[in-house]
C-alpha cells in the first residue's frame, strides 16, 4: 500500500462547537439513557418514503437533515415536518447505488464520494452550492474517511492518504 500526503487548501474558519441544541443526545438530553418523552413511546412526528439511503449517513443542523438520496442525488428534508426542501444535487455517479461520506466542518460540509472527490459545500434550506472540489484519492474508494488535526484520511485497496484540510496560520 502507498502512502502520500497532500496539501488541500480550503477557506477555513476555527471549528464550530458541537451543539445537540435541536436533537437529543445518544443517552438522552440529561445522558441518564432515556429518551426525554413522557409515555411509553417517542411521538412519532412524520413518516414515508421522503429518504431512499443506502450506506451513506444524514447530517444534520438548524432543523434541517441532508443526506444522499439513492435516485435524487442530495436532498434537504425539513425534520420537524418531512417535507423536501431541495433535491436534485448529485455529489455522486448517477445511474448505480450511491456513496459518500457527509460531515460538517465549521460553516461548511465536507462530501468525500466513492470517486475519491472531496467537495466542500454549503449546505442550507436554500440549497446547495459547491465551493471547491478536488480528487484526492485514485481509484476511488467506498470506505469512510477518518478526520483529525485538520486532515482527512482516506484509503481504497491500494493507497492511503493524508490530506491538509486547511492552510497552517501563525
Amino acid at each position: 500500500m502507498q502512502c502520500r500526503l497532500l496539501a488541500f487548501l480550503l477557506p477555513c474558519s476555527p471549528p464550530a462547537p458541537l451543539s445537540a441544541d435541536d436533537r437529543p443526545q445518544w443517552r438522552g438530553l440529561k445522558r441518564a439513557g432515556a429518551w426525554g418523552e413522557t409515555g411509553d413511546d417517542p411521538k412519532l412526528l412524520w413518516q414515508g418514503k421522503r429518504l431512499s439511503l443506502l450506506m451513506s449517513t444524514p447530517i444534520a443542523r438548524d432543523g434541517h437533515a441532508y443526506a444522499l438520496d439513492k435516485d435524487k442525488g442530495l436532498k434537504c428534508i425539513e425534520l420537524k415536518t418531512g417535507k423536501v426542501k431541495w433535491d436534485g444535487e448529485f455529489v455522486t455517479p448517477r445511474g448505480h447505488n450511491p456513496q459518500a461520506s457527509l460531515v460538517w466542518a465549521g460553516q461548511y460540509a465536507l462530501i468525500f464520494n466513492e470517486l475519491g472527490e472531496l467537495i466542500q459545500a454549503r449546505l442550507s434550506p436554500d440549497g446547495f452550492r459547491e465551493v471547491t472540489k478536488t480528487s484526492i484519492l485514485r481509484d476511488g474508494t467506498w470506505a469512510n474517511p477518518a478526520y483529525a488535526d485538520g486532515c482527512i484520511f482516506a484509503r481504497n485497496d491500494k493507497e492511503i492518504v493524508c490530506v491538509a484540510l486547511c492552510a497552517k496560520t501563525r
